[in-house]
């Protein structure tokens, strides 16, 4: 039999001799006016090399070169990257030789130490404070949340500054979110909206201080989709997208597309709708305001224009058509009351006129007008009850009011006869049809 293969020896990991250097980088050749200016940068670094110099040396060089690819608000990298490496004066302040674990954990002990008698992690870089460039308490893998709070405040600080420039030149602190600082770059509309859900002020020791200070922005809201100034700003942007000539086109083709596909109730109901929406007081009180603003406004020769474009709008058979469809369908939909209002508030607005004309005329001229008067008024009775007896038939039962008044002419091609008694009173009959009920809906 096969004997099995002998087991391999361990090998004893070797811990190795290594140098560890605890050294400081002094912000000193700036301007002594900056709130940084003097504050130390306590590190560490544990290498292999032949003296504490040349740990020290390599490891500066490395933070050097780290500055110039990464872009950071602040700590050592930052101010390494804004003033040079040559502002800092370095320098190596203890060192040892041994095993790797052992000088590791004396340089960890060692730099916790020094930071600390420093001042601590950086809290502020706009202030001037006993502080270190530090952004942790020290050690390997450490992490300080005064650290994060110092690189919330240079964001805040940062976004405070350009929300400003933005308020001074709007006047307002609704930013749209795709808003970038055309002098910064900074994506200020992207950072209000974290700013909003509490990125940059929420547990932070000034929490209080900046809620207060956003508050007192002028538009500031915290759900800006449901303030008035948004609301009234796309009402404005909507306002001017539909007042382009093309969007005036577009909506007056799917309007008329709309109508020609919908049936006698929807065209009803969409007469109703638009009646009481007209017959609003603040709509009526809005539009006679601007019709009387347009008009005052307007001289002469634009007065009689508006009045021959509204006279040939008016006297074309499409718009005698829509008329009448409007009128039927009303007069359908509405009950009794509201027709003989109507009627009783047409007749005190046709007194009204009447008079008013009749006020300026001589004895002569105003006893023609009243004879004219009279003959529109017996006309437009015999009318109304021709129009009536209309509606009587079964074949016109349908077609309403309105269209039995404007389409008297065609029913009489149509071999329909009226008549009137000793009382007064129209009726009418068929005699002789020269079409079909069906194509009665042809002449509306």
């Amino acid at each position: 039999m096969m004997q099995p293969p002998p087991k391999k020896a361990k090998v004893e990991q070797v811990d190795p001799i290594v140098i560890a250097v605890i050294y400081i980088r002094w912000l000193k050749w700036i301007d002594p006016s900056e709130p940084l200016y003097g504050l130390p940068y306590v590190g560490q670094a544990v290498r292999a090399k032949d003296t504490a110099e040349e740990v020290a040396v390599m490891r500066w060089k490395e933070e050097n070169l780290q500055a110039v690819r990464e872009d950071k608000d602040i700590g050592l990298i930052h101010c390494l990257d804004m003033y040079g490496p040559a502002a800092f004066d370095d320098q190596v302040v203890e060192w040892k030789r041994g095993p790797r674990s052992e000088v590791q954990e004396w340089a960890n002990k060692r730099e916790i130490a020094l930071i600390a008698e420093q001042g601590g992690p950086l809290r502020d870089h706009s202030v001037r404070c006993k502080q270190t460039l530090n952004l942790t308490k020290g050690g390997k893998w450490g992490c300080n949340f005064e650290a994060i709070d110092a690189l919330r405040t240079a964001a805040w600080l940062r976004f405070k500054t350009d929300i400003g420039a933005y308020v001074e030149c709007y006047e307002t602190s609704l930013v749209p979110h795709s808003y970038v600082d055309p002098v910064s770059g900074h994506k200020l509309g992207a950072q209000l909206r974290n700013v909003r859900h509490g990125h940059l002020f929420r547990g932070h020791p000034d929490e209080a201080s900046r809620v207060a200070w956003l508050e007192s922005l002028p538009g500031w809201a915290w759900k800006p989709l449901e303030s008035d100034e948004w609301k009234q700003q796309q009402a404005r942007v909507m306002s001017e997208c539909h007042s382009t000539t093309e969007a005036k086109i577009r909506q007056s083709v799917l309007s008329k597309a709309l109508w020609a596909n919908a049936d006698d109730v929807e065209r009803a109901n969409w007469c109703k709708n638009m009646a009481e929406a007209h017959n609003r007081p603040d709509v009526k009180a809005k539009h006679s305001k601007s019709a009387k603003a347009q008009w005052a406004n307007a001289d002469k020769d634009t007065h009689a224009k508006w009045v021959r474009n509204m006279s040939k709008a008016a006297s074309t058979p499409d718009a005698k058509a829509r008329s009448s469809t409007f009128r039927t369908a009303w007069w359908k939909n509405a009950d009794d009351e509201t027709k003989k209002e109507r009627s009783r508030k047409h007749r005190i607005a046709t007194i009204a006129n009447r008079a008013k004309v009749l006020e300026g005329l001589p004895p002569l001229a105003r006893k023609e007008k009243n004879e004219k008067y009279a003959r529109t008024d017996r006309e437009e009775a015999s009318r109304k009850g021709r129009a009536n007896a209309l509606l009587q038939l079964p074949e016109y039962a349908n077609q309403g009011y309105y269209w039995c008044y404007l389409n008297l002419p065609q029913a009489k091609k149509d071999g329909v006869v009226f008549s009137k008694d000793a009382n007064g009173v129209w009726s009418a009959r068929v005699f002789e049809r020269a079409s079909s009920s069906a194509e009665h809906g042809a002449h509306v």
